[in-house]
């Protein structure tokens, strides 16, 4: 067996050793790892307990009015399925996190998008005991609105409901409150509306109507309430 042999045979199994190894899957560790740290103005915005984007739910909706209110001819509960865009970011641990690169978010029906990641290995400077994973999208999120107006209290109260990452997003406002500014709407299809009479004579035709499988139902790409 001739040396030139030799030394080709042993750079033949350097090179498959070599190649072995850069085939070999990166574990979640590694992946995280590689990702930039997430920015000190966004990590400023998540909420120190879930590690999520902190959201301010608003203010109580207005009480009822002392004193003499005219009492309407119905009551009412309007509720819209919505599409929003809302930047929402959430971090945690990688215990259930085996393929960075098949981590999705689901946008729609229609089409996925990856959502942007960064990693967090220090949170109000103090570090973390293990590097979190930190995901960032404005969606669009599936969500929900309702609308209610009482017979003892006219006074519109509004409730916006967001699914993002897996988590309940809850806003609320009513009467001259603003709906949040950092949500914008870009579908809507009202599911119902409820009326029903006020008082026991039942005078009023308080109509009703709901949307049947296959309508459209469209509705305002604005959140209802006074503008920002």
């Amino acid at each position: 067996m001739s040396k030139t042999f030799l030394v080709v045979r042993c750079l033949a199994v350097v090179l498959l050793v070599l190649l072995l190894a850069h085939c070999q899957p990166k574990s979640a560790e590694d992946q995280v790892a590689a990702l930039p740290e997430l920015s000190s103005e966004i990590a400023a915005t998540l909420d120190a307990e879930t590690l999520a984007t902190r959201v301010v739910p608003g203010s109580d909706p207005p009480e009822t009015t002392t004193g003499p209110i005219l009492v309407p001819c119905c009551s009412s509960t309007e509720t819209r399925q919505l599409k929003v865009r809302f930047r929402y970011t959430k971090c945690g641990p990688l215990a259930d996190v085996v393929d960075l690169e098949g981590l999705v978010l689901t946008q729609d029906r229609a089409r996925s998008a990856k959502p942007q990641m960064h990693r967090l290995t220090e949170f109000r400077g103090r570090q973390l005991a293990f590097p979190h994973l930190c995901r960032s999208s404005d969606g669009p999120w599936d969500a929900f609105l309702t609308e209610k107006r009482g017979c003892a209290n006219p006074t519109p109260v509004r409730s916006l409901g967001i699914s993002a990452f897996g988590d309940a997003i809850l806003f609320t406002w009513g009467g001259p409150q603003s709906p949040p500014a950092n949500v914008q709407v870009v579908a809507c299809r009202q599911e119902s509306f409820l009326r029903l009479p006020c008082g026991s004579l039942g005078t009023c035709e308080c109509l009703s109507s709901s949307c049947s499988d296959g309508q459209e139902c469209p509705c305002p790409l604005e959140l209802p309430g006074p503008p920002s």
